[in-house]
């Protein structure tokens, strides 16, 4: 039930970029939401618990359904979710 709201609240902001932790591979944890989930583009360098921006290609609250694609990664320490564009 997180997850959906959490993409609902995503979507009612209208914000297509966030940053988010990299946990594995492509497994990522959205900074400020209980939200874990996948995403493409990563650079085989990124270690883990370094934080990325990302940008949302896709969203579906009903399907809990989010598609992030890598941007570039983040300043250390930076806040930067939840930027609204």
């Amino acid at each position: 039930m997180e997850a959906y709201w959490s993409l609902v609240y995503l979507q009612q902001q209208g914000i297509s970029e966030l940053t988010a932790t990299i946990l594995k591979e492509d497994l990522v944890r959205i900074e400020g939401l209980p939200l874990t989930t996948r995403a493409t583009g990563i650079p085989f360098d990124a270690l883990p618990k370094s934080q990325a921006l990302f940008k949302i290609t896709e969203l579906d609250a009903e399907k809990q359904f989010v598609s992030l694609n890598y941007i570039k990664a983040a300043a250390p320490g930076g806040k930067t979710a939840g930027n609204a564009v």
